[in-house]
């Protein structure tokens, strides 16, 4: 039988592998990066906080186009495209400038198109977590790559790797199945200002941008100085990398089996679940000396966190939003996580600047409970959906 790409398991391993080995390979030790050639503690906060301010543009406008031309293959391909030219140029570059706007274009429009590819996975014939979890696979072994790469053969390699990734990720792309759109007749059949007044009135989607901003804020600044603070110890970077490497492990079980919590679980004790883990992850990072206990942590919470909110994410918009709507809510939703990324790298770098990581890391678990509380306030619809993690053939 004559193998055919279009539409295939095959198509959709690319995709999810090389798109996040991209973003493991360009992310996972850029605060090591930095250090190395000698930007300070602000620098660094500065430059890794310019995700946060590229992606308040860039990540409603993703959605929003998608929304419109009802073609997220050819926004998305546009989006990693430049993505990949900028995430190369960086290694040519030390001035700090440059780097916050290099480092802020790469990663904005990389992040733009990560609700298109949850989405995409929901909507494929094949189970969510058959196909999620290779975006796991592909970020852990980046992790592990990126600080090899960097001790033993050169940190800028790093960025022909994203490259190269950011090519194969696209050739996964175009085998894989359309994402559902509601198409549109014209394309000023949809505005910003429909968009706008119809999500403003959604008063959970409101609480939960909040719980967003928080959650994501505090879990993005960890992927900037838990590296920092393992290599503080003495540590060489392939050390870092092993760490980051086993802590993405932990994403596979919980990506695998996601259709069997994710969709009997309700939103709001998946929520509370998040802020528990992150509240244990940020005492033990604020608390203790032992690098021992730093490293299981890290190992067993780092990644746990992140990958349950994205998937809440998904649930929690596919649940309140009208369908219209929802990759508009989707981009929205992921502008929150980057104005979150933006004000806690600031906060974070004045408090590192005069105490230290370890005071940073307290300082996040009262912020933690703060956003536990604020899950007792969302009001969730009493129909949530129910299958959203199983695919379309549930035997696949």
């Amino acid at each position: 039988m004559k193998f055919q790409f279009k539409g295939s398991y095959i198509s959709y391993i690319l995709l999810f592998t090389f798109y996040f080995f991209a973003l493991g390979i360009f992310s996972s030790i850029m605060s090591i990066y930095l250090s190395g050639i000698e930007k300070t503690p602000a620098e660094i906060s500065f430059i890794v906080s310019s995700v946060g301010i590229f992606s308040i543009v860039t990540q409603p406008v993703v959605g929003y186009f998608v929304d419109k031309t009802g073609n997220p293959k050819l926004i998305s391909t546009l989006a990693l495209l430049l993505a990949g030219i900028s995430g190369v140029a960086f290694m040519f570059f030390q001035n700090t400038l440059l780097l916050f706007l290099l480092n802020g274009f790469t990663l904005a429009f990389i992040n733009g198109v990560s609700p298109i590819n949850e989405k995409l996975a929901t909507n494929s014939r094949f189970r969510y977590g058959n196909i999620r979890i290779w975006g796991a696979i592909g970020f852990a072994i980046a992790s592990q790559i990126a600080a090899l790469t960097y001790d033993f053969i050169s940190p800028k390699f790093n960025f022909v790797l994203f490259f190269i990734a950011i090519v194969v990720s696209l050739i996964g792309y175009y085998g894989t199945s359309e994402v559902e759109t509601t198409k549109r007749s014209s394309l000023h059949d949809i505005s910003f200002k429909e968009v706008s007044v119809v999500l403003s009135k959604n008063i959970p989607f409101i609480i939960f941008l909040l719980i967003t901003l928080l959650f994501t804020g505090m879990t993005t600044v960890n992927n900037t100085y838990l590296p920092l603070l393992i290599k503080a110890s003495g540590e060489q970077v392939s050390v870092v990398g092993t760490v980051m490497f086993l802590a993405t492990l932990v994403e596979i079980p919980i990506i695998l089996f996601s259709h069997l919590f994710l969709d009997q679980l309700s939103i709001k004790r998946l929520l509370s679940i998040s802020f528990i883990i992150i509240i244990i992850q940020f005492s033990c990072y604020g608390l203790f000396s032992s690098m021992s206990i730093i490293m299981v942590s890290a190992f067993l919470f780092k990644a746990l966190a992140t990958m349950l909110f994205i998937m809440i994410t998904l649930k929690v918009v596919i649940s309140i939003v009208q369908p219209d709507y929802v990759n508009s809510a989707l981009g929205i939703a992921a502008t929150w996580k980057a104005i979150g990324g933006l004000v806690f790298q600031i906060f974070s770098g004045m408090i590192v600047g005069v105490s230290s990581i370890k005071t940073l890391y307290q300082v996040f678990v009262g912020f933690s409970i703060i956003g536990l509380l604020l899950v007792l306030f969302l009001r969730m619809p009493n129909q949530e959906n129910k299958s959203l993690f199983n695919g379309k053939d549930p035997t696949t």
